[in-house]
């Protein structure tokens, strides 16, 4: 009984997965390229190095976001141009000191639904 009812767990699990696209770059991206459906989700990543660690922000009330001051217009053109303003819009941000060049490495990861319509 075990054995049958196991493989009907991961089959119902694989239907509820959801198609993504990545983006590499958010400041390079076209968007006439993507092969994206409407409401797939999206991550697109920026990457760059900082002296400090502790970055400036601008906060967008509107669209409920932080963004770093120095990439907030590749960030809003990459929000404005492809996400629906919705709970699944999030920013996260992975800072890693590097001891041998002593800068901070710093990589944005925009997530979001796409809007492709």
């Amino acid at each position: 009984m075990y054995k049958i009812l196991i493989p009907l767990i991961f089959i119902n699990f694989e239907s509820f997965a959801k198609s993504f696209c990545i983006i590499e770059n958010l400041k390079n991206f076209d968007n006439e390229r993507m092969n994206c459906k409407n409401k797939d989700f999206v991550f697109g990543y920026l990457n760059f190095n900082s002296e400090n660690k502790n970055l400036d922000y601008i906060v967008d009330n509107k669209k409920n976001i932080k963004v770093v001051k120095k990439y907030h217009k590749n960030i809003n053109k990459f929000i404005d141009d492809l996400c629906y303003l919705d709970n699944y819009l999030k920013i996260k941000e992975i800072t890693d000191f590097d001891e041998k060049k002593n800068i901070f490495k710093v990589v944005l990861i925009i997530s979001c639904r796409i809007k492709n319509e």
